[in-house]
């Protein structure tokens, strides 16, 4: 399953899994954990946010939610802070612009700053064009390409 299909009707993480992230969660390993998507339909997200706030019930300050990301799903899970749900429902919602979209997340899902500044610069944090269809009819997609993306760097090689 894609993380963009909704989960199958009465599907859900296991208690341990959903009682392990709301420890976690609560605990400040991570601003916020996404469990899932299901169907945005209003009597699954009620349902899903009845169990999912039981179980934020027993961690202080831990929040339950459900948001509507617009396309057919919503996305659910627990965070520690109501800001942290706010900033992931402008994401999720369309109104972030895609290069941030993806720094706005890392951050809220905990992962750390240079890892989040080695995902960014390895993926043209500094290309503001389209060069994608180019890319993709280029006859040499190897390493010794000026556009190679070295993995243990993370960083963009420019031979001359």
């Amino acid at each position: 399953m894609s993380s963009t299909e909704p989960h199958r009707e009465g599907w859900m993480p296991s208690a341990g899994h959903l009682q392990e992230a709301a420890f976690q969660t609560a605990r400040g390993v991570r601003p916020l954990c996404i469990l899932g998507w299901i169907a945005s339909d209003p009597k699954t997200m009620l349902r899903t946010a009845t169990i999912i706030e039981e179980i934020a019930a027993k961690h202080t300050g831990l929040i339950a939610y459900v948001i509507d990301e617009n396309r057919g799903v919503a996305s659910y899970g627990f965070a520690r802070h109501a800001w942290a749900v706010e900033l992931l429902e402008y994401v999720v919602q369309g109104g972030c612009p895609e290069p941030m979209m993806h720094m706005i997340l890392g951050l809220l899902l905990g992962y750390e700053s240079g890892e989040i500044e080695r995902h960014h610069r390895c993926n043209g944090s500094g290309r503001r064009f389209d060069y994608t269809e180019w890319l993709s009819s280029s006859p040499s997609q190897d390493s010794s390409s000026p556009l190679h993306c070295s993995q243990d760097t993370a960083e963009t090689s420019h031979q001359h």
